[in-house]
């Protein structure tokens, strides 16, 4: 009979190959020599008008850049186009102007024109802007925008120098010249001006450092580095009337303030300055009943003016001195202390102070900061003004509030009173019933609310504890439990929020009154101390071999649950019982009864007839209850008992035999022909257990007419029997019947065949 047959060929495009491109009608060569690139590069679109607009030298890739902005696929580089890297202007003075040369690096970041703005508003520009051979550059005014503006074009990611003379005009008041101009901000930045007096006195407006004066053949060289934005430069000659000036003081405050339960210290840095005569010496008033925390500094000196004054509402007044004088800033640090038991009558404390006697502006910030298990009750206020963010040296994690001050004295009153905190428990409790022993395993959930906690306590009242996790929270090394059961736990660190406690603990199973007779059981719950608990989940998992009947009567706070929760338990047969804690107070009562093993087995065997003989394949299916099972018994004829005759399997692996030996001999074979050998496990077996075997028997050659044949099978010693199959494969010209009523035949039928190997 012939068949049919179809062949099919698929051609299946690979990801990655080159298109083949067919060959031109006129039989033309497609070679990439034959393409060329055309010279055109310009687009045409359609406009909102729909008109169509030519776009020369406008690339794919420009296109491909456009269209990805416009749809969001890309974003646009964060980093500035360019970055002025050093700034540097150098020049002499005269009475009325300095002539300055300005020196600037700068990096660009595309080939393209760059609009860098170098402001210099108040100067001129003397001759034209000067670049280095790798750029080019204009320079531009714009009065009423930016000054001047530089356009530079230049190879990306290098560094090009720029160079611009300027006439800078002074202007002078007093005995006062001032040098102002505003510049851009560089990452580095110096000014050199010469000035033609042998001897002056310089400032600095705020942000830059003004080095030392240095002799410049008849004049004074200024160096100032850190010059950006509006920058201001004086100078004056010292003379005898400058010491008639008056001294006219600016206080600038950075305090920080913790309270406690004992007492109020202040840690204050105190910037002043003069806009007049210079000083070296100027007083302060600490904040009210508070006492100054002597310190020492080769810079300055802090005594106090009277001691009268540190007694009194008002506040201690000290006096600073100065080594030398300055018109500054100079900045002091001053720490002070009052302690919480000194309160006034109406129990507030004022948290001001620092005031600089004569200062003609005294502004500041002042940031509170109270222990966790505290808080803070505001009162009165005046001249500060609550703000959000606070200057970097007055950030701490505990600072509860920051004030703005823009005059002295200010007020600023407090109260400090006890956080209240709250705790609450979510308990879940796993109870592992045993014959001998019964375990707890306690999941303790918390949250803490307001102020920290440094320990937790629990009651296990009847329980042994057996271990606390995780170590990583716990101080292991101070758990403590008394003979009433209850739980100290300290914590490595007092913390609030949520944390999680794991508890392990055990309690022996009373004995039994009599062998084989019920225990009554009385299984106190856990009690988390916390403000607050919820319902605990409480899940009993009877071990395989004990039977668990709860109590009713003595089971109190307790409600049976039918759902089982989303929780890995252990693996039993029996299942686990489930229950809602409704009190603190809820108790497990129940008997409980050891079961001894139970095991059920059924046959089923296959014999394959062959020439000389038949093959024999047998199954044994155990079901064990209660206690698994390490071995099993098999009663074997004592012609399959010699070693390598008999095969036994258990999920694919071989497992050894051995005869079994006992004591007692009614655990014995009942007659000579068969004998006991013992299986070991791998590892012990519950629930359902399968052993295969296969084994060889002789059969005698058949004659004319019925030939007798008797086939020796393996029983099983172990446990009750099930159902017994037998299935005999006939084959050729054989025919078989069964000698005796001790099988029962069943119609003919397909029996599973054994999986032994």
């Amino acid at each position: 009979m012939a068949g049919f047959c179809l062949a099919v060929v698929l051609v299946v495009p690979v990801a990655g190959q080159p298109e083949v491109l067919p060959n031109p009608p006129n039989g033309g060569s497609t070679t990439a020599e034959s393409i060329a690139e055309s010279p055109l590069t310009t687009f045409v679109f359609r406009d909102e008008g729909g008109n169509l607009v030519e776009m020369p030298n406008f690339s794919f890739s420009d296109f491909e850049r456009a269209y990805k902005l416009l749809r969001g696929l890309t974003q646009q580089d964060p980093r500035p186009r360019y970055s002025i890297q050093w700034l540097s202007l150098v020049g002499k003075s005269t009475d009325s102007h300095a002539d300055m040369l300005l020196t600037a690096r700068v990096v660009t970041r595309d080939r393209h024109w760059v609009r860098i703005p170098l402001r210099l508003d108040q100067a001129m520009a003397q001759e034209p802007l000067k670049a280095s051979d790798s750029a080019e550059a204009f320079l531009h005014p714009e009065p009423e925008g930016e000054g001047y503006v530089c356009y530079l074009r230049g190879d990306p990611d290098q560094q090009h120098t720029l160079e611009l003379r300027l006439l800078v005009p002074l202007s002078a008041g007093g005995r006062r010249t001032q040098f102002a101009l505003r510049l851009p901000r560089a990452t580095a930045s110096e000014l050199k001006l010469t000035v033609p007096l042998e001897e002056l006195e310089a400032e600095v407006s705020e942000g830059t450092t003004l080095l030392p004066p240095a002799r410049a053949g008849n004049g004074t060289e200024l160096t100032v580095l850190g010059v950006g934005g509006d920058f201001r430069l004086l100078w004056r000659r010292p003379d005898a009337e400058t010491a008639a000036m008056p001294i006219v003081l600016q206080a600038d405050g950075t305090i920080s303030t913790r309270m406690d339960g004992q007492a109020v210290i202040w840690n204050a840095a105190v910037s002043v300055r003069s806009f007049g005569a210079p000083f070296d010496r100027f007083q302060l008033r600490l904040p009210p009943q508070s006492k100054l925390v002597p310190d020492s500094t080769a810079e300055y000196s802090i005594t106090a003016v009277d001691t009268e004054a540190a007694e009194s509402a008002a506040g201690q007044m000290v006096e600073v001195r100065l080594d030398k004088k300055t018109s500054g800033p100079v900045e002091v640090r001053l720490a002070a202390q009052r302690p919480i038991e000194e309160e006034p009558p109406d129990g507030w404390i004022d948290l001001t102070g620092f005031a600089v006697r004569g200062a003609v502006r005294q502004s500041g910030h002042l940031a509170v900061a109270v222990p966790n298990e505290w808080q803070v009750i505001w009162g009165p206020q005046r001249g500060v003004n609550r703000v959000a963010q606070l200057p970097e040296p007055l950030r701490r994690e505990d600072v509860v509030a920051g004030f703005e001050y823009s005059t002295q004295p200010a007020l600023l009153q407090a109260r400090l009173v006890p956080k209240t905190t709250r705790l609450s428990a979510d308990p879940e409790y796993v109870i592992l019933v045993g014959a001998e022993r019964i375990d707890l395993r306690a999941r303790l959930r918390y949250s803490i609310r307001g102020a920290n906690v440094s320990a937790l306590r629990v009651s296990l009242p009847g329980w042994q504890l057996d271990d606390i996790e995780p170590d990583t929270l716990v101080a292991l090394d101070g758990v403590e439990m008394n003979e009433d059961g209850d739980l100290h736990i300290p914590l490595l660190q007092p913390v609030r929020g949520d944390l999680e406690i794991g508890i392990s603990a055990h309690r022996e199973t009373p004995p039994p009154p009599a062998e084989d007779e019920p225990v009554s059981i009385h299984l106190p719950l856990p009690r988390p101390e916390a403000d607050t608990s919820s319902a605990a989940l409480v899940i009993l998992v009877p071990d395989d071999n004990v039977d668990v009947v709860p109590d009713s009567e003595h089971t109190a706070g307790l409600v049976r649950q039918r759902s089982a929760p989303p929780i890995e338990l252990p693996v039993r047969q029996r299942a686990p019982l489930i229950f809602r804690a409704e009190t603190s107070e809820a108790v497990f009562a129940a008997s409980i009864q050891k079961l001894p093993q139970r095991i059920e087995v059924s046959t089923s065997s296959r014999i394959t007839p062959h020439s000389t003989g038949a093959r024999v394949q047998q199954q044994f299916d155990y079901t064990i209850l209660h206690e698994p099972a390490h071995s099993f018994r098999l009663e074997v004829p004592a012609s399959l008992a010699a070693d390598g005759a008999l095969e036994v399997h258990h999920e694919g692996l071989a497992l050894p035999t051995r005869p079994f030996e006992s004591d007692h001999a009614d655990e014995s074979a009942e007659d000579g022909a068969s004998v006991i050998l013992q299986v070991e496990l791998q590892e012990p077996c519950i629930g359902s257990c399968q052993l295969t075997l296969a084994y060889a028997v002789p059969l005698p050659s058949p004659t004319h007419g019925w030939t007798a044949a008797s086939i020796p099978l393996v029983a099983p010693h172990d446990g009750a029997p099930g159902t017994n199959r037998l299935s005999w494969l006939e084959g050729g010209d054989l025919s078989t019947e069964v000698a005796d009523d001790a099988w029962k035949r069943l119609e003919v039928m397909e029996m599973p065949r054994p999986t032994a190997s």
